[in-house]
């Protein structure tokens, strides 16, 4: 059985839900989660139209490359999260994002601008 190739959407949705796993209940607002859409998204696009097999289940190389870039979504929740309740207010918004973004992709970045590879 072939592996259909999966879309930057589908990558991206995968990543929300890393994320929401981060934030442990606390909610993002609008902008946050439009900026993580953007985020994700550039970073994928070209990836797969590089190597469109990379994100299938026929992917065995590259497995723990996946699992490593939903931990790193994953992270961003959490520290977005901490940041909004460090703050004070209900809802993470895209500064907190920004502010946890930085953090997990420049602490686990080989290249400066690299996501989580």
């Amino acid at each position: 059985m072939t592996s259909k190739a999966a879309t930057p959407e589908q990558i991206v949705s995968l990543c929300l839900v890393w994320y929401g796993r981060g934030t442990g209940g606390v909610p993002s607002r609008q902008d946050a989660v439009d900026d993580l859409v953007q985020f994700f998204k550039a970073k994928f696009v070209n990836a797969l139209r590089n190597d469109p097999l990379r994100w299938t289940d026929a992917d065995d190389a590259h497995v723990l490359e996946k699992l490593f870039i939903l931990r790193c979504a994953e992270a961003i929740g959490r520290l977005a999260a901490q940041e909004a309740t460090k703050d004070g207010v209900l809802s993470i918004g895209s500064s907190h994002v920004l502010l946890a973004r930085n953090q997990v992709v420049g602490g686990f970045s080989r290249n400066p601008g690299d996501f989580c590879n």
